[in-house]
């Protein structure tokens, strides 16, 4: 009677240990299952990445010289979206070093100069570039053109700012040709130097 009993106990254990690895068995394979799902799933439905993306972009005016080089002409064209006016400023000036799309302006920055820094504080963005800005071939009408687009480029397009300082690798000079240029620059500029300035909407005087 005893050993019968044993016998039924041992079947029971069994029995149950069966029951639990088959419960064990689906559960794993119910979560391989969503799991193997969920890495099959599209990134873009997944709602973090349906949240970014590129920032759109905003309308700049960016400001070259007409093709005789007697005045600045404002060039419209999308700029991306920044979130600091050091990002902005960044990015315009970008622009303008890339040159104009339309065969009928000219560049006012040597094409090799790079912008090193941009700092913004009190209204003015101070625009620190590398040696490739001493152009040799300015002139006075460069020097003029060069700072007057920067100043135009940047007050019109970044809110609060209403001054552009320009220096080469940390420090001002006389000129932007160093220090036998024709135009002065080492201070910040409130303003364009002896030139007009049209808007793309605006006609320039007969």
């Amino acid at each position: 009677m005893a050993e019968r009993n044993s016998q039924r106990v041992w079947k029971a254990v069994i029995a149950t240990a069966v029951g639990l690895a088959v419960i064990a068995l689906v559960w794993g394979a119910l979560r391989y299952r969503s799991s193997w799902v969920t890495r099959l799933l599209p990134a873009a439905e997944t709602p973090a990445t349906a949240e970014t993306g590129a920032a759109p972009a905003t309308t700049a005016e960016i400001y070259f010289a007409d093709a005789e080089y007697t005045k600045l002409v404002a060039e419209r064209r999308p700029v991306a979206a920044a979130e600091t006016p050091e990002e902005r400023t960044r990015l315009l000036v970008a622009e303008l070093l890339a040159g104009p799309e339309a065969s009928t302006l000219s560049p006012t920055l040597p094409p090799r100069a790079r912008l090193l820094s941009v700092f913004v504080r009190d209204g003015v963005a101070m625009l620190n570039f590398d040696k490739n800005l001493q152009s040799k071939r300015f002139g006075t009408t460069g020097e003029l053109f060069a700072l007057n687009s920067l100043y135009e480029t940047v007050t019109a397009n970044v809110d609060g700012v209403d001054a552009v300082f320009v220096l080469i690798e940390g420090n001002a000079y006389p000129t932007l040709a160093g220090g036998g240029g024709h135009v002065a620059s080492g201070f910040p500029l409130y303003g364009e130097l002896g030139r007009y300035v049209y808007g793309p909407s605006r006609e320039s005087p007969e």
